[in-house]
């Protein structure tokens, strides 16, 4: 039986390595290192796939349709993992709310220090 086990901890290399009963490396399906960012995209994907199934769309506007419209409008301008793919629902609410005139009126650009 395999166990994840983390190396570096505390260098913030997020990465982990699995050690296996006889040394045999990482289960079938895993590879031996899997960095952070892997991870944090993955997460986003999922999240992208919640969106889809779960966002309630109707009327009254709320500040977390203002909150995820804008998140949504960073992650595409920082060109990140990309939601338009398989998921229409997300794809037309966003379109719809991003030509509000309050989102067009404030545009990301330029470069940022994040």
């Amino acid at each position: 039986m395999a166990s994840a086990v983390h190396a570096g901890r505390g260098s913030g290399t997020g990465r982990c390595r699995y050690r296996g009963s006889l040394g045999d490396g990482p289960p079938a399906g895993r590879t031996a290192v899997r960095t952070a960012a892997g991870r944090n995209v993955e997460k986003l994907i999922a999240s992208y796939d919640w969106l889809e199934r779960e966002l309630e769309v109707a009327p009254p506007l709320h500040v977390g349709h203002i909150a995820l419209a804008t998140a949504l409008s960073w992650l595409e301008f920082r060109e990140l993992p990309t939601f338009r793919e398989k998921r229409p629902r997300l794809v037309a609410w966003f379109d719809e709310f991003e030509a509000r005139p309050s989102m067009r009126v404030t545009p990301l650009s330029g470069q940022t220090q994040d």
